[in-house]
């Protein structure tokens, strides 16, 4: 959700913004269009923990302050 609303805020018009809180229909849709609102949230939320995996992933060799 962090990331849609980031992307909102980079790619929103600034003559015609408009601040909202964050929401659903700020994701990306899925390759697949399901119906029920239960299901489409949970896959939504699958997706997200993997693209959070592989970014974590990506982070291998920093140095974090500790």
């Amino acid at each position: 959700m962090l990331g849609a609303l980031y992307r909102y805020l980079r790619e929103a018009d600034p003559r015609h913004f408009q601040p909202m809180n964050a929401n659903f229909g700020l994701v990306d849709d899925l390759e697949r269009r399901v119906k029920d609102k239960r299901e489409k949230r949970e896959r939504l939320a699958e997706r997200a923990l993997g693209e959070m995996e592989r970014w974590r992933q990506g982070l291998a060799g920093y140095v974090v302050a500790g």
